[in-house]
């Protein structure tokens, strides 16, 4: 590239000379990415063309990100499903439940007889009762160094001030009001028959059992009823 300038020369004569000037020196803008670079500074910059998204191979499935990924919350009570709670209560194991007052029914192990405590006629008949547990079976025992089933009964029922009983089943059952098994109530009296004759007698506990004296060899103890064959009896209700 020339410029012109002007030089003076010795006289009065001016005249302008042509001289070259210095080469332009150029600067790479770009840093350097290697030694070769470095040392050359004109090395022009690299661009990797532009792939489009129609021209570009598509990622793989597992790579690809979440287009509307959201948080993970914990869900309440109120965001489960009806139907869900409804499953979900039906594999969970159900708490053991108490039986039902009932005439016919067995109490479950541990669960006793009824034994009122409201100061009624029945109430005070189970009390009695309860007193003579263990005392040992005797034929024609009426006391409580021995009872027979129909001498317990008498005795029990004297002692409430119930009534005065004769010393035999049958003859307890001919003075007895006959109920069904649904109205009995805890103090009754059970008669367990062989055709239509009382040859046993307890005293009706609630829950399908009795306190009684059973047989010779065995004490007074609360049992279950154990026969179908049987009748209930009051006098006080």
């Amino acid at each position: 590239m020339w410029k012109r300038r002007a030089v003076p020369v010795m006289g009065l004569v001016t005249a302008t000379a042509v001289i070259p000037s210095a080469a332009p020196k150029v600067v790479s803008s770009t840093h350097p990415r290697s030694p070769a670079q470095a040392t050359s500074p004109l090395t022009p910059l690299r661009y990797s063309p532009r792939v489009s998204r129609a021209t570009r191979a598509p990622l793989p499935r597992a790579a690809r990100p979440a287009r509307h990924a959201a948080t993970v919350r914990p869900l309440r009570a109120s965001a489960v499903p009806d139907a869900a709670l409804v499953a979900l209560v039906a594999v969970m194991p159900s708490p053991p439940s108490s039986p039902a007052p009932s005439g016919d029914a067995a109490p479950s192990v541990g669960t006793g007889p009824v034994i009122p405590s409201d100061g009624s006629t029945g109430a005070r008949i189970i009390a009695e009762a309860r007193k003579y547990l263990g005392v040992p079976y005797v034929s024609n025992g009426a006391t409580p160094d021995g009872f027979d089933c129909s001498g317990y009964t008498m005795w029990v029922y004297s002692h409430v001030g119930v009534a005065e009983l004769p010393h035999n089943g049958e003859a307890q059952r001919e003075i007895f009001h006959q109920i069904p098994q649904s109205a009995a109530r805890p103090g009754d009296l059970i008669f367990y028959l062989d055709g239509n004759y009382a040859y046993h007698v307890a005293i009706y506990a609630g829950y399908g059992m009795q306190y009684a004296a059973p047989a010779p060899g065995q004490n007074v103890k609360l049992e279950p009823i154990w026969s179908s064959d049987i009748t209930f009896g009051t006098d006080w209700h």
